[in-house]
């Protein structure tokens, strides 16, 4: 049997408002209904289940901040009204029937072998037009009003709380220890891609912004520390950061310096939401953070040219097999969940996620199947910095152009075919010439990679692209590098063309 890479899956708290809703509306509170939801990852190839308690709000009792369960029944706030019925089960586990959920579902990960982790949205500011919601807590409009904020110029952003105030750095830790000292886990995720605008970085000092961060997670360190000594074990700390060291320096957070004082044991490398990234620097990281593991976010999007596009199993594995092959000590999995209704009815997780949970859990075993790897960007980028864009690429007939992959490791005899897609068809076939390690590929024709048949069974759109892209298929021949590192030269026989989309596929013999 295969040893299990880190799989860890970040489990978003708006998918179990109707699990407990509904064991609610069947009086079922007993422990073994409630861990129908932790009991689908079981028999999976997760091996650690972040569970996300704060966005603007709390999940669990609080003392510090808001409890949503608390919010329950309420119909104003803040002169405008409200309507929390969403929360009818968390009331009524914690409030009605005092049945701990997080406690219950902490101590059954440890029974099935799943590592539990406490996840907080750092400064989580979703509905940001929106003059209520019902994820919202006090510390919101507490914000708003005193001018804690990062500012309209943000945009979006423009609600997240500004660290560079005293009350709000002191809130959050107030928490973290609250909630450390409470549940017993494995470790605390603090997630700054929920969002990392957490100063207002386009006019705040940048030392003094990295100063006071770095002051805030020595602290942060500290309570970890305590709470470990508390429970009686080691307590990790894992951060989840964007893409870039350097560009993660100007949002404030002066990572090199937590891993030179061993604030932190792991960083979540990952893209924000827009898509998944097919190219983050793991070199980098593991060069500069040699103190740390290093583990690679996937999102569940994919987005080249057409938006809301969900990542198949396929193409999960697509990125998950470049970064192993990379040297990642782990993947880490964001919205890839199930909500668990369908395992409390059918005993079943939901088929795509069924699959990544299964195929994903080690590179010798996403080896064994299909793969994707679709070519994407850079998500999320500091103000006055270029992001990374690695399409277009133009071909001219005197001035090839290139393009520079790492797609994981290519088992022995796998088929590697090369999908390229233009704004427009090809002025006659194989107009568009492609080599890919100095080897001339086959061209193979027109493709279509619309409609539902993936092999994998996902019910998912198969094309990432415009529906108006025409795609060409190419068949390469057995690459130079058996661990991926493709180079991809393409040249047009007359007319200049522009490659807009690009996915390598691997199918094992």
């Amino acid at each position: 049997m295969s040893e299990k890479t880190k799989l860890l899956i970040n489990a978003d708290d708006s998918h179990w408002f109707r699990f407990w809703n509904e064991l609610a509306r069947e009086n079922r509170f007993d422990e073994d209904s409630l861990n129908q939801y932790v009991m689908q990852y079981a028999s999976s190839g997760v091996t650690d289940l972040l569970f996300n308690i704060f966005g603007q709000s709390s999940n669990t009792p609080t003392g510090v901040l808001t409890f949503r369960g608390a919010l329950y029944g309420q119909t104003e706030q803040h002169g405008n009204p409200v309507d929390y019925g969403d929360y009818y089960g968390l009331a009524e586990f914690y409030l009605k029937h005092g049945v701990d959920i997080f406690a219950v579902w902490i101590e059954k990960c440890r029974e099935i072998g799943v590592r539990p982790w406490i996840s907080l949205r750092m400064n989580d500011c979703h509905h940001p037009d929106e003059a209520a919601h019902q994820i919202r807590g006090e510390l919101f409009y507490e914000a708003e009003k005193n001018g804690w904020t990062i500012g309209e110029s943000y945009g979006y952003f423009r609600h997240c709380v500004d660290y560079a105030v005293p009350q709000i750095r002191e809130t959050m830790l107030a928490y973290l220890r609250e909630q450390l000292f409470r549940y017993d886990v494995y470790g605390i995720e603090l997630d700054f891609m929920r969002e990392i605008t957490c100063f207002d970085y386009w006019h705040e000092d940048r030392g003094e912004i990295v100063g006071m961060m770095n002051d805030f997670m020595r602290k942060a360190a500290r309570i970890v520390r305590e709470a470990g000594e508390r429970h009686g074990h080691k307590i990790c700390m894992n951060v989840r950061m964007m893409r870039d060291l350097d560009q993660c320096r100007i949002f404030g957070f002066d990572i090199l310096t937590w891993c030179r004082e061993s604030l932190i044991d792991s960083i979540t490398v990952t893209p924000r939401w827009a898509t998944n990234d097919s190219a983050m620097p793991l070199d980098d990281w593991k060069l500069r953070c040699p103190e740390a593991e290093i583990y690679m976010g996937l999102e569940t999007l994919i987005n080249t040219q057409r938006k809301g596009c969900v990542a198949s199993a396929a193409a999960a594995r697509g990125y998950g097999a470049a970064y192993l092959s990379g040297g990642a000590d782990g993947l880490y999995l964001f919205n890839y969940m199930s909500d668990g209704i369908e395992y409390l009815r059918e005993g079943r997780i939901g088929e795509r996620e069924r699959e990544v949970y299964d195929t994903c859990s080690s590179l010798e075993e996403i080896l064994k199947y299909p793969r994707r790897f679709v070519v994407t960007y850079q998500d999320t980028v500091p103000k006055g910095w270029k992001a990374y864009e690695p399409l277009p690429v133009t071909a001219e007939r005197e001035k090839p152009a290139k393009l520079r992959l790492e797609v994981g490791r290519i088992p022995s005899g796998a088929s590697v075919d090369v999908l390229l897609g233009l704004a427009r068809a090809l002025p006659e076939d194989n107009a568009l010439c492609l080599t890919v390690d100095g080897k001339d590929c086959a061209f193979c024709g027109r493709d279509e990679v619309w409609g539902r048949s993936e092999a994998d069974g996902s019910d998912v759109p198969q094309g990432y692209c415009r529906e108006d892209t025409v795609i060409y298929r190419y068949r390469a021949e057995g690459p130079a590098d058996p661990e991926g590192r493709l180079t991809l030269e393409f040249r047009s026989g007359s007319e200049t063309l522009k490659i807009t989309y690009c996915e390598i596929d691997v199918t094992p013999a």
